[in-house]
């Protein structure tokens, strides 16, 4: 029985590739295993899954992938510190007048700033806008002093346990290691 060389399909360790008869002709590689249209199916569907593929005797199967390399790791790690700092900031902070605010540096930063005009200005007081968007007219200027040493604690300490994380993660000398350190600590 002929196959069609359109469905004859192969995968090659080397190049972590799959190959087709009818495209890639002389162009596949030695090591380039057989595979039917249906394996080449389940293949992909397993790869889709998170599994590998390894050609153990010729033959082309799903594998558990190897564990990532300490950069990797690493890698992956200083990603995941840098996504919980930041929603951990996206969640505002409850300061102790009673309202949640804004943040993130930026929010800070703008707050700081219209409080140093109002303080500028020879104003008592300023709106303050919370995380809610709810605005709180006629805040004292020594209230809004709080909210900014409150808020900006609250940021240098999430900042610090980020920084802190960090130095693990580049210390760690295993994935083993990496995968221990956690946020929150």
């Amino acid at each position: 029985m002929d196959i069609d060389p359109g469905k004859q399909f192969f995968y090659s360790n080397t190049t972590k590739g799959f190959y087709n008869a009818g495209i890639h002709g002389d162009g596949i590689p030695d090591d380039a295993a057989a595979i039917t249209e249906d394996e080449h199916s389940a293949l992909l569907q397993g790869l889709s899954q998170g599994k590998a593929i390894a050609v153990v005797g010729g033959k082309a199967t799903l594998t558990d992938p190897p564990p990532p390399s300490l950069g990797d790791a690493k890698t992956a790690k200083l990603a995941a510190i840098n996504a919980a700092f930041v929603a951990a900031l996206d969640k505002g902070f409850a300061v102790s007048l009673g309202f949640k605010m804004d943040a993130t540096l930026e929010d800070l930063q703008k707050l700081k700033t219209a409080y140093d005009f109002a303080v500028l200005l020879g104003e008592a007081t300023m709106v303050v806008v919370d995380y809610g968007n709810v605005p709180h007219p006629d805040l004292p200027l020594a209230d809004v002093e709080t909210v900014l040493k409150e808020v900006g604690g609250n940021y240098r300490a999430l900042y610090m346990t980020k920084q802190q994380l960090r130095g693990q993660v580049n210390a760690a000398a295993t994935v083993e290691a990496v995968a221990a350190v956690v946020w929150p600590p």
